[in-house]
C-alpha cells in the first residue's frame, strides 16, 4: 500500500498509470472519474490504444457535472475504450468519484483518491491517492475487488442516469443539450468572465508536466527545436489564427509569417520575444521551430474529432512554391490511412471547404502532438479577449489576426 501525495517527491498518478498499463501484467482497466479533459486523456491515449491492441479491455465511467468533462475528452475516450458510460443525475447530487482498477491473471492494483482524468488531476494538481496492490489470493485485495465490482453494478443499476455511449451521435447530443462543452469554450468563458483581484496566497509548487509521454510512444516523430529557445512545453497553451481563404488544392495549407506585428500583450520572457516593442517572433515558434531557420522541417500529429492524424508538415517552402512564409500542411492520415482532408470534405460536402473562413486553434499536448479545434469566425471577439498575446500574422494590420491563450 502506498499513499501518493502528488506532486510532492516528483510523484504523480499519470506516470504511475502509464507504467502499469505498459507493464503487460494486466488485461482489464476500469476507471470511474468525475471529470475528464483532453489534457489528461490525450496523454494516455496512445497507451490506452496499445493496451487494447494487446487484448486488454478498458471500461470507463465518467461524470459530466460542474463543466468538468469536455466534449473532446468524451470523443477521444469513446475511441480508446471498450465501454464508455456517462453518469449524471438530474438533481442536486454531484457524481464525484475517482477510482482506478487494473486486473491481471494474478495481480490487481487499485488507485483510490482525488485524481481525475485531467492533466491537473494526473500530473500537476496537489492530489492524494492510495495505491493498493496484491494478488487475488489476498483476502483484503479480493474483498476490495468485489466491492469495486459491486460499485460498477450499482452504477449500471441507475438506469437513465448511467448512459451507455454506443456512438458519436450520443456525445454530440450531450454537447447540443449543454451537458458538456467544447474544451476551448470552457477556457474562453473562464477567461472572459474572470476578474482580477489581489492574490492572498503563494504560487504553485513544482510539478512534473506530462510532456513527452505521448511522444515516447510515437517513434516516427522527431523533435526539432531551435537550440536558442526554451519553449515552456506544457499542456496549457493554445495558439489560434484566422484561416481566411487558406491555400492548396484542398484549402488545407495555413501560411505563417516569420514575424508578427504585436497588437496586445507583453512577450517579454516568452519564446516570442525578439527584443522589439513592435514585433514578435513568428507563430511557428509555438510548434518548436525557429522562424528564422528556413532549413527546419517538422511533422506533427493533430487530434481532430477524436482521431489522430499523423504527418502534418510544417516547413518553409523553396523554389517556385516559396512565398516568404512558413506553412502548416494539414494533410495527415489516421492509422487506417484515411486523410484528414477526406474528413473535412465529409463535414462540408459540396460547399465551401471546411477550413476556409474559420478560426483554427492548436492546443498543445506535447511538442509533436496537438488537438485541432475549428470555430466559426463569429467567435473572434471571444478569442481576442481571452488571449494573453495578440498579433497579426505579418507586418501590417491587414494580416490575419492570431493569439496565444493560456488554458490554465
Amino acid at each position: 500500500m502506498e499513499l501518493i501525495n502528488q506532486p510532492f517527491g516528483n510523484k504523480n498518478i499519470g506516470d504511475k498509470l502509464i507504467g502499469l498499463l505498459e507493464s503487460g501484467d494486466f488485461n482489464t482497466f476500469d476507471f470511474i472519474v468525475a471529470f475528464a479533459k483532453n489534457s489528461g486523456v490525450l496523454h494516455l491515449k496512445q497507451v490506452l490504444d496499445d493496451f487494447r491492441s494487446n487484448h486488454g479491455v478498458i471500461n470507463a465511467y465518467v461524470g459530466v457535472d460542474l463543466n468538468g468533462t469536455s466534449y473532446e475528452a468524451l470523443t477521444n475516450l469513446f475511441n480508446s475504450t471498450d465501454t464508455l458510460h456517462v453518469v449524471h443525475l438530474e438533481g442536486r447530487q454531484t457524481f464525484h468519484p475517482k477510482l482506478y482498477r487494473l486486473k491481471g491473471n494474478d495481480r490487481i492494483v487499485f488507485i483510490i483518491g482525488s485524481n481525475n482524468l485531467t492533466g491537473g488531476g494526473l500530473w500537476t494538481n496537489i492530489e492524494s491517492s492510495v495505491l493498493i496492490e496484491g494478488d487475488k489470493q489476498n483476502i483484503d485485495v479480493s474483498n476490495l475487488d468485489k466491492a469495486f465490482t459491486d460499485y460498477i453494478r450499482q452504477l449500471n443499476s441507475l438506469g437513465a442516469s448511467c448512459l451507455s455511449i454506443n456512438d458519436q451521435e450520443q456525445i454530440d447530443d450531450l454537447l447540443n443539450k449543454n451537458y458538456v462543452s467544447r474544451e476551448l469554450d470552457i477556457v474562453l468563458r473562464r477567461k472572459n468572465e474572470g476578474t482580477s483581484t489581489p492574490k492572498l496566497f503563494g504560487k504553485d509548487v513544482p510539478a512534473i508536466n506530462p510532456v513527452g509521454n505521448q511522444r515516447a510512444s510515437r517513434p516516427n516523430m522527431v523533435k526539432i527545436t531551435s537550440p536558442n529557445i526554451s519553449l515552456p512545453l506544457n499542456n496549457l497553451q493554445t495558439f489560434w489564427i484566422e484561416s481566411r481563404a487558406m491555400t492548396g488544392g484542398s484549402r488545407n495549407i495555413l501560411d505563417l509569417s516569420k514575424k508578427s506585428l504585436l497588437e496586445k500583450g507583453n512577450p517579454a520572457g516568452t519564446v516570442f520575444d525578439m527584443n522589439d516593442n513592435k514585433f514578435i517572433r513568428g507563430a511557428v515558434e509555438f510548434f518548436g521551430l525557429d522562424p528564422m531557420d528556413e532549413s527546419q522541417r517538422k511533422d506533427i500529429t493533430l487530434n481532430f474529432r477524436g482521431v489522430d492524424y499523423r504527418g502534418n508538415t510544417i516547413l518553409y517552402p523553396e523554389g517556385e512554391k516559396a512565398n516568404g512564409t512558413w506553412r502548416i500542411q494539414i494533410k495527415g492520415v489516421d492509422e487506417d490511412g484515411k486523410e484528414i482532408t477526406s474528413t473535412f470534405r465529409e463535414l462540408c460536402p459540396g460547399s465551401t471547404p471546411f477550413l476556409v473562413q474559420k478560426i483554427l486553434a492548436f492546443s498543445r499536448v506535447d511538442d509533436n502532438y496537438y488537438y485541432l479545434s475549428v470555430y466559426d469566425p463569429s467567435r473572434l471577439d471571444d478569442f481576442m479577449a481571452a488571449s494573453s498575446i495578440l498579433a497579426y500574422n505579418g507586418q501590417s494590420t491587414t494580416a490575419k489576426i492570431m493569439g496565444l491563450i493560456k488554458n490554465d
